[in-house]
């Protein structure tokens, strides 16, 4: 896996610090043999209209094999996405861990969810209006899921910080989404 050194966002560290903790446990014995190599370069990218949306999560799912959501506040456990609005979802969770940002309180922390690209998560991710639309909080428990990273075989290549209206893309797939668009 070879180490990003752009590190924009707080919540992108933590869900790659919590990544790389699944991934042994997941079978691979030496994920960062290749952290000395030189960092993938990423670009920003801003899907504009509607249109540009709906082809720019194509073709990142076109590569995805998981996606991870940050929860806030957070999850007490998996069966709460469950009874959420997100219900949908659960059965997609492979799974869970807890992260906290250097620079929150002791007392603030997140939930990271990594959930298997299927049917479901494709179809809740083209519902969306556009990266950035993930503003909508459950009524009862008061959770959103924000900040979806893009990861093929443990590698993140596409991360979002929703707060900031963030989405940075490996430059590879950057350049095969501009081409769709121009």
């Amino acid at each position: 896996m070879v180490l990003i050194t752009m590190l924009i966002s707080e919540t992108y560290y933590c869900a790659k610090a919590w990544i790389r903790t699944l991934l042994p446990l997941r079978g691979r014995k030496e994920p960062y043999e290749s952290c000395k190599s030189s960092a993938k370069p990423f670009n920003g990218y801003f899907p504009g209209s509607r249109r540009e949306y709906l082809g720019f999560i194509r073709l990142v799912l076109k590569y995805a094999d998981t996606v991870c959501f940050t929860v806030c506040p957070y999850l007490d456990n998996p069966g709460e996405l469950g009874s959420s609005i997100w219900s949908c979802l659960s059965d997609s969770v492979l799974d869970y861990g807890f992260a906290q940002a250097v620079s929150y309180p002791p007392d603030v922390r997140h939930c990271l969810v990594l959930f298997r690209k299927d049917y479901c998560l494709c179809e809740f991710l083209q519902s969306r209006k556009g990266i950035f639309d993930f503003e909508e909080e459950d009524p009862v428990l008061g959770i959103r899921l924000e900040d979806p990273a893009f990861l093929k075989n443990g590698e993140i290549f596409c991360y979002t910080v929703t707060h900031e209206r963030m989405c940075m893309l490996a430059e590879d797939v950057c350049s095969q989404a501009e081409r769709l668009f121009s």
